[in-house]
């Protein structure tokens, strides 16, 4: 049992050296602004800060559009439904990131600082880490775990853990706000 317990202990080791290359290697780009990380950012502040909008997923005051410079041109709107505009990107990564952003908007305000309408690029890039990269980082270990519960040797395990999370379009993906990333480490967290 000692030598199963020095095991286990290694290859905890081994998971959090994976999930720390990950995180730092993913982070370490960071492709900012552009209408598709814009909308998923728009849903988040729209539901924080107060407002109109506020706890709702309606981003009319980041809509692009011929009578309102915005900051993306990702919405979408059903006028026959109602006037508002909506992020088109599915919620699953905005709803993630709220509750950061929610400590983040508050306390700043109990520190006293003037909230711009867009939020300074450090708490977007936080934001990214949060809702992007420390759940693939984390799925890099439960990844790497899995393959040696299926009996893989602990060398290939990490090698196949390394071609998924750095030879994929995983990499590419997370250097960006999508939502593949963080689905995929759901995926693989549930499956682990």
């Amino acid at each position: 049992e000692t030598s199963s317990n020095s095991t286990n202990s290694h290859e905890r080791r081994i998971g959090a050296w994976i999930a720390l290359s990950v995180f730092l290697a993913h982070s370490s780009v960071y492709h900012g602004e552009n209408w598709n990380h814009n909308s998923r950012f728009a849903t988040i502040y729209s539901f924080v800060e107060p407002g109109f909008d506020q706890y709702s997923f309606r981003i009319d005051r980041f809509a692009s559009r011929p009578e309102h410079k915005g900051t993306t041109g990702d919405w979408s709107q059903n006028p026959a439904m109602d006037k508002h505009f909506y992020s088109n990107k599915a919620p699953g990564v905005a709803l993630f990131g709220i509750p950061l952003y929610f400590g983040i908007y508050h306390l700043g305000t109990a520190l006293g600082f003037q909230h711009e309408a867009t939020p300074p690029v450090l708490v977007r890039y936080a934001l990214h880490l949060w809702m992007t990269i420390l759940p693939l980082a984390v799925s890099a270990a439960y990844f790497f775990f899995m393959l040696r519960r299926l009996e893989v040797s602990q060398t290939m395990a990490i090698v196949w853990t390394f071609v998924l999370y750095f030879c994929t379009l995983l990499l590419p993906f997370s250097t960006q706000l999508w939502g593949h990333p963080t689905a995929t480490a759901c995926v693989v967290m549930a499956l682990a």
